[in-house]
Parts: C-alpha cells; sequence; structure tokens
C-alpha cells in the first residue's frame, strides 16, 4: 500500500512560539522539501476556511490563496514537484468554523447560514481537488457535539436533527457536483461529531448520492470502535484512509467538550505521532489489503509539537513495520 502525510500535522489553529512563520509562503515552501526528504511524495491538505479571512495569502489551505500565489492549480503543483512532491491526494475540509447558530425557534437561528458557507467552501474544495488532479475531498461530517450542545440547550435533540437534514441535503448537493467531476466526495466521522463511530454508515447509506467512508484509525478507536474490523465489514465503500494513532482513552465523554481534541479534564494528548499510540496498524492494513482498498493510507500526525520530528518518526514507522509492497 502506497503511503502519503497529510499537512495537518502543522498546527495552524493554536497559538504557539513562531506561530507567525506558519503564516508566510516561506514557511511552506520549506516544509514541502522537508516531507519529501521524509519520504512523502504525496500529500493531504486541510482545506481550512479560516485562511480565506486571514489575511495571508501564503497559507495555502483555500482556492483563493493559492490563485492569489500561483494564478492556478497547475501552477502550484508545479511549484510542489520542484520540491519533490508528486501530487496532492485530496483535502480535509473542515466547515465546524461556520457554525454558531441558536435554536432553531429563535430569532437568531443560523443553521442556513452555517449550510451556505459548508456548500460555498465546499463547491471550492470540490474544484480545486479536481482541477489539482487529486482524488477525494473529505469533510468533516458535522460540528462538535459540544458547540451544538452550547448552541441548542434545551432544543439539543431537534438542533440535531435539524442539523443532520440540513447536512445530508449539502453533502447530496457536493457529492454530485464532486462524482460529476471524476472526484470522491467522503465523510470524516470525528470522535467529537454527531456521526461518531459507526452512525456514519446508516447515513452514508441514507443519501441519494455515492459518498465514500473515511476510515481514520484514531477517530474510530476513541469512539469504541476497531479500525481493522471497520476495514473489514466496510472496505467496499472506503474513499481515503487516515492512519493516525492515539493511546486516549475517552473515559470522561470528553467528546462533549467544545475542544476535546484538547482534553480539559486531564493533561493528555488526544492525537500522537504514527507508533507512538497504541493502535495496530499492521492489522488494519493486512483487513484494507484483504478488503480490496487499493487507495493511499494518508498518515495524520495531528496538530504535532515538532513537525519534523513527526515526519521522521512516521517514516521510520513505516519503513520498519509497514514497507510499501
Amino acid at each position: 500500500m502506497k503511503h502519503g502525510i497529510s499537512l495537518q500535522l502543522v498546527d495552524t489553529h493554536n497559538q504557539q512560539p513562531n506561530r507567525n512563520r506558519r503564516e508566510c509562503k516561506y514557511y511552506w515552501d520549506e516544509l514541502y522539501t522537508l516531507v519529501a526528504a521524509g519520504g512523502f511524495h504525496e500529500i493531504e491538505t486541510p482545506y481550512d476556511p479560516m485562511w480565506a479571512f486571514g489575511g495571508r495569502a501564503g497559507v495555502p489551505l483555500v482556492y483563493g490563496n493559492i490563485k492569489a500565489k500561483d494564478g492556478t492549480a497547475e501552477s502550484y503543483l508545479r511549484r510542489l514537484n520542484a520540491a519533490g512532491i508528486e501530487r496532492v491526494l485530496g483535502v480535509h475540509y473542515m466547515p465546524g468554523m461556520f457554525f454558531n447558530g441558536a435554536s432553531p425557534t429563535s430569532p437568531g437561528a443560523n443553521l442556513d447560514g452555517y449550510v451556505g458557507a459548508l456548500l460555498h467552501f465546499g463547491e471550492e474544495a470540490v474544484d480545486y481537488v479536481a482541477d489539482i488532479g487529486g482524488d477525494y475531498v473529505t469533510m468533516s461530517a458535522t460540528p462538535k457535539i459540544g458547540d451544538l450542545e452550547h448552541a441548542y440547550g434545551a432544543d439539543f435533540e431537534a438542533g440535531c436533527a435539524a442539523v443532520l437534514k440540513a447536512t445530508a441535503a449539502a453533502v447530496e448537493k457536493l457529492a454530485e457536483r464532486a462524482n460529476a467531476r471524476g472526484v470522491k466526495f467522503c465523510l470524516k466521522n470525528e470522535f467529537w461529531g454527531l456521526l461518531r463511530g459507526e452512525a456514519v454508515v446508516d447515513f452514508v447509506k441514507g443519501l441519494n448520492e455515492k459518498v465514500w467512508l473515511d476510515l481514520d484509525s484514531a477517530e474510530l478507536a476513541i469512539a469504541g470502535v476497531d479500525p481493522a474490523a471497520f476495514a473489514r465489514a466496510h472496505a467496499a465503500e472506503i474513499g481515503v484512509v487516515h492512519y493516525s494513532d492515539t493511546a486516549f482513552v475517552d473515559d470522561q465523554a470528553c467528546y462533549r467538550q467544545r475542544n476535546p481534541e484538547f482534553p480539559a479534564v486531564r493533561a493528555s494528548k488526544v492525537y500522537r505521532d504514527l507508533g507512538d499510540g497504541k493502535l495496530d496498524f499492521a492489522a488494519l492494513e493486512r483487513a484494507l489489503t484483504e478488503g480490496g482498498y487499493a487507495g493511499a493510507a494518508v498518515v495524520g500526525c495531528r496538530d504535532s509539537y515538532d513537525v519534523c520530528r513527526s515526519i521522521l518518526r512516521a517514516r521510520s514507522y513505516l519503513n520498519t513495520r509497514l514497507p510499501e509492497r
């Protein structure tokens, strides 16, 4: 199986020393060369609408910024090629920043605004992936449960039903666009969302357009689902695989927090570098191979404390435990 890497290993959301460097083109230009030197020549990038409003066109995480710096997706790809990156596999689209709705029965409800923004940037993401020759768009399926509870309060159940109904309609529109352009549209079911664990399977089956599953090993494991068993059960429906590691056990319902990836109840890092957690990737890769999965496995070292070390740790683990065949 071929292995790519996600540039979501760069933490662009939380303040850390030298964050301003990560908001400049030169940081990313160097990062591409380091990723290639680490033996990764295919990448996934976040598609993060926050950077459409941040005033930093050097951050290549929305199509508008790429056009501002390179003109076209083809020109951007040539810049990647010169750094040793052969192709962009796809993007992880994260529209959750637009959810700030109140109760659907209140005058301030903004579910329509959330869906409108989701569709606008989702269409951009699909067009970008198609233009650059990628394979998929995977979208965080719903807002965080903690944000939904905060927004809807006593109307939580009705609010969630409304969000899922609106999400289904929006996903069908984006999947129709993606299918027409030869791009797989996938749903990522983070452990903190309404479609966590196995819930995403029935949701996808109920849609009127072809939508694929995103098997993310850490997200499944934290939600109490064995990744290898999930692969065996749903191999034919998987559009992208993420090898993300974890040792986190959510025994205090951290998935209900507003910032669940940084638990407030304990000093704990949810995601680990590949091989630094407790997941069995050899068993997962066997299940995927036996099930006929033919795509790449994307290494996901989310929000790394040390980007260069994470790249090298992942490469070392893959070379010794999961060599490409």
